[in-house]
């Protein structure tokens, strides 16, 4: 890393070098039985120039050669976007607690019980039930460096467990999947977990018929995260900045119920995705974007910042070594309400629980549209839930979903994929049945 710094100097270039070091031990079980247990060590190196106002970048893992990492950035460059923002410089950065011993002490034998343990429980509730179990322990270690004098590190833990069931008869096929991960070891929420699939597994073994109609609809926290997409994409400060995100100019205005207050914090200790600073080496920070219905902010990395003449607001993120940081949600909430799930199943009458979508990420985001096929959903009757639906899909409009036609927000929450979600329950959603 210092090598590549020293060569960017000498040569009056800006340069940015993200170093990352991981160890993970996977344990996974498939249709009931160990499959897998390996570990993997993996590290590599980053590197984005600026050379006459144009953005190079390149990676490796192979980190005894700097010089030619170097030399392709500076060639990438050459054929790179023009850019006026500057790299990361010293900063003060929060004391997070990132890393957790019991992670780190975490044996084999812990995770391979984990998971015999999670099959266990599953496994007698039908004789046709395949349990596939992830279960993992991670360790990493992240360092940016910066020609303009920024040198940042932080190390990190994880722990992560996947929990999923698949019964087959005939043409008909139930799938249930849930799970928890955190930079500390809980096994009482891989328990819970367990024991959530195990419920939606009981509630789903019996198919009921649905007409198609606008219903009452409670979404549980993975079809929220769906119908959250919409307003990603709309914060994303790449699509503020080249205009797409009808966004744009609505800083300060209404634009959801005032039972939605949307918040990143990866400042909160041992949360998923806790980080002191973000992929390029801004600190990190708590992040209103939606305060009670009204747009307060977007997430912008230097370069969307720079665009909108704003500041950045810690928010750029990488999906792997080899992409460059982009606008991303670190440690989302979607703040809770104050009505329990219960509640909102006994007031409802007739309607609609949805588990999963499948799909709905390939709609017109950009235009609040939310569309997919109800993977996991049952029928309640009564404020009771009957059954399990088939064949139906899911259509509406987060925008209006959730200004116009959201009922409540449940007190409730879960922690899925780094974020902190509640369930939504919403007023006349179009649901459409195969004939």
């Amino acid at each position: 890393m210092e090598r590549l710094i020293e060569l960017a100097r000498k040569r009056g270039i800006q340069a940015e070098v993200y170093h990352s070091r991981d160890r993970t031990t996977p344990v996974r079980f498939a249709s009931n039985k160990l499959k897998q247990l390996t570990t993997t060590d993996s590290e590599g190196v980053a590197l984005r120039v600026i050379v006459d106002g144009k953005l190079g970048f390149s990676t490796t893992t192979k980190c005894d050669d700097p010089d030619q990492v170097f030399a392709d950035a500076v060639a990438v460059a050459a054929y790179g976007p023009s850019v006026e923002f500057g790299f990361a410089g010293p900063d003060r950065l929060l004391q997070l607690k990132t890393e957790d011993q019991g992670v780190r002490d975490l044996k084999l034998e812990t995770l391979i019980s984990l998971g015999q343990e999670s099959i266990d429980t599953l496994k007698p509730l039908h004789p046709n039930l395949l349990a596939d179990i992830y279960v993992s322990r991670a360790e990493q270690e992240v360092r940016i460096l910066t020609t303009e004098g920024l040198d940042a590190r932080y190390r990190g833990t994880m722990f992560y467990a996947n929990i999923g069931a698949e019964i087959v008869e005939g043409q008909n096929m139930l799938q249930v999947w849930d799970g928890w991960g955190g930079a500390d070891f809980q096994p009482d929420r891989v328990r819970a977990a367990v024991a959530d699939v195990a419920e939606k597994v009981r509630q789903g073994l019996v198919n009921v018929p649905l007409a198609a109609g606008a219903y009452t609809v409670v979404l549980r926290p993975l079809a929220v995260r769906d119908l959250l997409g919409p307003y990603s994409a709309c914060l994303n400060g790449r699509n503020v900045e080249k205009g797409i995100s009808p966004w744009r100019d609505k800083l300060g205005e209404t634009l959801a119920s005032p039972l939605v207050s949307l918040i990143d914090d990866p400042t909160r200790d041992l949360v998923y995705g806790a980080s002191p600073f973000d992929a390029e080496g801004t600190p990190t920070r708590r992040l209103p974007l939606v305060d009670k219905g009204v747009l307060t902010s977007f997430r912008l990395d230097r370069r969307a910042a720079q665009a909108l003449g704003q500041a950045p607001t810690g928010s750029a993120g990488k999906s792997s070594l080899d992409t460059a940081p982009m606008p991303n949600g670190l440690a989302t909430t979607l703040a809770p309400g104050e009505t329990s799930v219960k509640t909102m199943l006994k007031g409802m009458g007739d309607g609609l629980v949805i588990d999963y979508l499948m799909g709905a990420w390939a709609g017109n985001l950009l235009a609040g549209q939310v569309t997919g096929n109800i993977l996991l959903g049952y029928k309640v009757e009564g404020g009771v839930i009957t059954g399990r639906v088939k064949d139906a899909m899911f259509s509406t409009n987060a925008f209006e979903a959730l200004k116009d036609k959201l009922i409540a927000v449940s007190r409730e929450v879960k922690e899925t994929g780094g974020m902190t979600l509640p369930c939504v329950q919403l007023a006349d959603v179009n649901i459409s049945v195969k004939q």
